[in-house]
Formats: structure tokens, C-alpha cells, sequence
């Protein structure tokens, strides 16, 4: 065989073999993927616990003398004590009280509360009966819209139009003598109507009375025109465009409150059960994932530099590309776990004193949801203290309590925000804060409450990445220029 194509026909090989097992490493990839999914997180949440308590392994292994198996042991144990073992307890606390919350919820007062909430904010609706009125009319005009269209067969079977009329009339009248419209006499309890209101009504009985021509199309024409006339009537009578769609969505009256109470009350119901078998349930559940976090923190700490060696090695990147993401990672995630955790701790901690001396009641809770809401950028724990100032002011009705409580949280709270992150990031982090909210967000949507630490790394590794990949771009062009 010549030299030529026998050189020929080894390449070909070659190419042939590694296409072989990179197909290979592709299928087995996917199936160690799929093995794996489960424990990503977990194992995810392990490098990040040994990545922020390296530092004290490393302490720890000097004073041990190099015995750096004793010093995993031991930091592994500080994790256990001082992150996940008071995680559990905060959590399982703050699960109970919420579940006693709902279930101590006493239907009468939260209707007077309510009741009193509607009023402050004028969101009580119209008077019952001309509330049901209006129903009924729009029931009928419904029929009388679409009877043109109704087979002959089924005419027989529905109301007769003189009697839809006469009923719609009635309706008209109760509708008219309960808001002083139209001819109604004024009594001692009048009250003129809006002109707005006024002009609506008159619209609408104009529609209605009109004679309807005989032709089907022209017909329902004219009734979808009185139906259109009747709901704008409907929506000055609930105060307008802009009003009437807070008080369709948020009536809070009795029906709309007993939906929210069984529903709470139903979400609530798997957790009303004995507390030891909570704890015990619960437990059960998150022991495998918290065994695999044990384990992988400790082996993460004992035997974390000769895996990056063995990483380095099986990577394809340049060596120094590897060094840098790897120093990134460890960088960024402590900047941003702990300039997150510090700066949520110290609002919700200033939070639940503020809380407590208001006298507003739940205080643990409120304080476990300040620190856990504080970790979304922007918002954060302002949904959680504006929430409570707005209970005091509107349910409570104590404006100077909840006037202070504002106060003392926009700028104390606040405030521990603008300070920690900024002493603790130093710079480390260059992430502006839109993207820094929408990986927040969109971490925790895809991965469950860890993603709030995962998404802001995932992106700040993202731009270490692009800032890696311009570079070699451009010393890719310089050599070939």
C-alpha cells in the first residue's frame, strides 16, 4: 500500500474513533445525567457549603498538623450544627405556626375586618338587590340577544319575549328606586346620583326601550347593543373603568372570603397534623438529600484539591481557563452567598424587632419572611414589611403604628441592604441589578429556593466565560493578521 494512502486511510480511522467516542461520551453523559439529576442539588449545595467553610478547613488543618481528613471531619460538623441543623428547626417552626395561623383563623373577624378594610379603601359594592337586578337583566338580555339565532323547535321551550320585557322592567324599577334614578320621588334619605351614573342609566333604558327591527341580524345588533349599554352602566355603578375591576377581582365579601379561608385552610391541612410527626415526616424526607450534602461537603473538603487536579487534567480548556473559572467560582460564591445571607439575616433581625414593638402578632414568621424574601434583589423585604404596614393601617387601623413601622423599615432596613452588600461584594461581583433580579427570579422558578445563590453564579460565571472567549478571539485574529 502506498505511504499516501495508507496515511490516508489511518486519519480516516482516527476521525472515525473519535467520532466513536464522542458519541460515546455523549450517550453515556446523558445516562450519568440522568443517574445523577437527583442528587445535583443536593450535591450542588455541598460544594458551595465546603467553597464558604474552606477557609476554616484550611485553619483547621494547619493547627491539626496536616491531618486534613480530622479537619474535613470537623468542619463538616460545624456545617451540620451552625447551617443545616438550625435550617431544619427554623423551617419546621415556621411551617407549624403557619399551619396554627390558619387554622385559629376566626371567620366573624376577619369579616368585620374586612368589612371595615372595604369601607377605607371604598371598595364596598352596590346594595344587593340591585346587584341581583342587574344579574337577572343581563340573564334576560342574553335570551333576548340570542333568540333570532335559536331554532325553531326550541322557540316553544323559552320565555316568551313580552314576558323577558316586563321582567327587565321590573328589575329597571328596583334598580331605579334604590339609587334615586330616573322619576323616583326623593325621600328624607336621597341622595343625588353621579350625572356620570345618571347619563349611564339613561343609555341603557334608551337601548332597551327601542324598538328592535324584525330582521334577525339587525335584532341582536341592537339587544348586544343594550347589553353593552347595561355594563357600562354596571362599571360607573362600581366607580368607574379604574375602580370597577379592583372591585370585581377583590369584592371581599363574605363568598370571596370563605373561598380564601378553604383554601388556605386546605393547603394547611397536611401540616395541622401532630408536630413529632411533622418533624418526624418531614425529616424522613430530607434525610437522603442531607446525608448527600454531609458526605459531599466533607469529601469536597478533604479531597477538594486533588478532584480540581483531576478536573484540570480531563478538561479541554486551557489550563489557565481552568484555573480562572475554578478561582472565579469559589470567589463568587463566597461574595455572593454571604453578602445575600448577611444582608437578609440583618433586615430580617432589624424587621422582627421593629414587628415586636408595634405589637404585631406572628412575629417569628414575619421575621423568617422578611429574611427570605430579602434575598430577592430590588423587592425584596419590602414586600414583607410594606404588607405588615398595611395590615396596621388599614385592617388595624393604627395609621402612627404603621406610619412609624414604614419609617423605621425604608430607612434602618433599608439601609443594612445598601451597607453589607456592597462591603462584602467589593467589587467581586459585577452584575448589574436587572440581571441580578432576573437570576434571582429565574433561579429559584428552575431549581427551588438554592437557585437564589445558583442563578446570580450561574450569570457572573457567564460573563467570566464571555470576557475568556473575546480574549481568545482576539488572539485568534492577531495571529493571523
Amino acid at each position: 500500500m502506498a505511504p499516501a494512502l495508507q496515511g490516508e486511510t489511518t486519519k480516516l480511522a482516527r476521525s472515525i474513533s473519535l467520532g466513536v467516542l464522542l458519541a460515546l461520551v455523549v450517550v453515556i453523559g446523558i445516562l450519568s445525567f440522568e443517574v445523577m439529576a437527583t442528587f445535583i442539588l443536593p450535591l450542588f449545595l455541598a460544594v458551595m457549603l465546603a467553597v464558604l467553610f474552606q477557609p476554616i478547613q484550611v485553619a483547621l488543618t494547619r493547627k491539626l498538623r496536616n491531618r486534613s481528613q480530622l479537619a474535613a471531619g470537623l468542619t463538616t460538623l460545624l456545617v451540620l450544627l451552625s447551617v443545616l441543623l438550625p435550617s431544619i428547626l427554623i423551617g419546621v417552626l415556621a411551617v407549624s405556626e403557619t399551619a396554627t395561623i390558619v387554622e385559629s383563623l376566626d371567620r366573624e373577624e376577619l369579616v368585620r375586618k374586612f368589612g371595615t378594610l372595604r369601607n377605607r379603601l371604598s371598595l364596598g359594592p352596590p346594595p344587593a338587590p340591585v346587584m341581583t337586578a342587574i344579574e337577572r337583566i343581563r340573564a334576560n338580555v342574553g335570551q333576548l340577544e340570542d333568540r333570532p339565532f335559536v331554532e325553531p323547535d326550541a322557540l316553544a321551550k323559552l320565555r316568551p319575549i313580552e314576558e323577558l320585557q316586563s321582567q327587565i322592567e321590573t328589575d329597571s324599577r328596583v334598580i331605579e328606586e334604590k339609587l334615586h334614578l330616573g322619576n323616583v320621588p326623593a325621600g328624607a334619605d336621597f341622595t343625588a346620583p353621579p350625572a356620570q351614573l345618571s347619563a349611564a342609566w339613561n343609555s341603557w333604558l334608551t337601548a332597551f326601550r327601542a324598538p328592535k327591527p324584525p330582521q334577525p341580524d339587525a335584532n341582536h345588533a341592537a339587544w348586544q347593543n343594550a347589553r353593552s349599554q347595561l355594563e357600562q352602566f354596571q362599571t360607573e355603578l362600581l366607580g368607574g373603568p379604574l375602580v370597577a375591576p379592583i372591585k370585581r377581582f377583590v369584592r371581599l365579601d363574605n363568598e370571596q372570603l370563605d373561598g380564601i379561608l378553604a383554601k388556605a385552610r386546605s393547603a394547611a391541612a397536611p401540616l395541622a397534623i401532630d408536630t413529632t410527626q411533622f418533624v418526624g415526616g418531614l425529616l424522613w424526607q430530607l434525610t437522603v438529600g442531607f446525608v448527600i450534602v454531609l458526605l459531599g461537603v466533607y469529601y469536597f473538603l478533604a479531597d477538594g484539591a486533588s478532584m480540581l487536579k483531576s478536573l484540570v487534567e480531563l478538561t479541554p480548556l486551557d489550563p489557565k481557563h481552568t484555573e480562572t473559572l475554578l478561582a472565579d467560582f469559589g470567589n463568587l460564591t463566597r461574595a455572593i452567598v454571604l453578602s445575600m445571607v448577611l444582608a437578609a439575616l440583618a433586615q430580617g433581625l432589624l424587621a422582627g424587632a421593629g414587628y415586636l414593638f408595634v405589637g404585631l402578632g406572628s412575629v417569628f414568621l414575619l421575621t423568617i419572611m422578611t429574611i427570605l424574601f430579602a434575598m430577592v434583589p430590588l423587592v425584596g423585604a419590602t414586600l414583607v414589611w410594606g404588607g405588615a404596614c398595611l395590615w396596621l393601617f388599614f385592617i388595624e387601623q393604627r395609621t402612627g403604628a404603621a406610619i412609624g413601622l414604614a419609617v423605621y423599615c425604608a430607612v434602618v432596613v433599608s439601609l443594612a441592604d445598601n451597607l453589607i452588600k456592597p462591603l462584602v461584594l467589593q467589587e467581586r461581583s459585577n452584575l448589574h441589578p436587572l440581571p441580578a433580579l432576573l437570576s434571582v427570579l429565574g433561579g429559584a422558578q428552575a431549581l427551588g429556593p438554592i437557585g437564589v445563590f445558583v442563578g446570580p453564579m450561574v450569570l457572573a460565571l457567564l460573563h467570566t466565560l464571555l470576557v475568556m472567549l473575546r480574549g481568545e478571539m482576539k488572539s485568534w485574529e492577531q495571529k493571523r493578521t
